[in-house]
């Protein structure tokens, strides 16, 4: 009992302890300002232009995103009736891919989810659920692509033939898409 008490005490110092890292907020008027970032657990970010201003918290209601360690960030709707999810933007093209990351080792989550899945998550950044934006839609995809995301890159037969063929893995949702977005569009 008492090594389970020390560790959730040292992640909770952990997490308290998080740096600002310098960045840019994007809000939802089209304006935006440089300055330190620090994503919440729970939930938006805490904000400073300098490192003695007032700390001004945001949240979807008033930004679109930041991007921050060379880092993109994004609310997306992924579900109606439903809170805007903060997702890394990780590549953009023809189809862009967003990234949930369940386990991040520099205890900076987006969502308060992720810190809960990260404290089960066994392994190392792998456990990633991805979203994908085809035609203005977002797709959850998850961990892999599935037999019923198949038909999006049916029109790519280079890229049914290396998924067939198990020279692009259906784990390998980043590579998929890159590859579609190189030479599929």
């Amino acid at each position: 009992m008492k090594p389970l008490l020390t560790l959730c005490f040292l992640f909770v110092c952990l997490l308290s302890y998080a740096e600002y890292n310098r960045g840019t907020v994007f809000f939802k008027d089209g304006s935006l300002s440089k300055g330190l970032i620090k994503i919440k657990t729970e939930g938006g970010i805490k904000f400073k232009v300098n490192e003695d201003a007032e700390v001004v918290e945001y949240d979807y209601h008033s930004i679109d995103g930041f991007d921050t360690e060379g880092k993109h960030y994004k609310y997306i709707l992924v579900q109606d009736k439903e809170a805007p999810k903060l997702l890394h933007e990780t590549l953009k093209g023809s189809i862009t891919l967003y990234c949930d990351e369940m386990y991040n080792q520099n205890f900076n989550f987006p969502n308060a989810a992720t810190v809960m899945a990260s404290m089960s998550t066994k392994g190392n950044n792998d456990a990633s659920y991805y979203y994908i934006k085809v035609n203005d839609d977002i797709i959850r995809i998850g961990m892999r692509i599935k037999k019923k995301h198949l038909k999006i890159f049916s029109s790519c037969t280079s890229l049914m033939d290396k998924i067939e063929s198990k020279e692009l893995k259906r784990r390998n949702v980043e590579g998929i898409i890159a590859y579609y977005n190189e030479h599929c569009w």
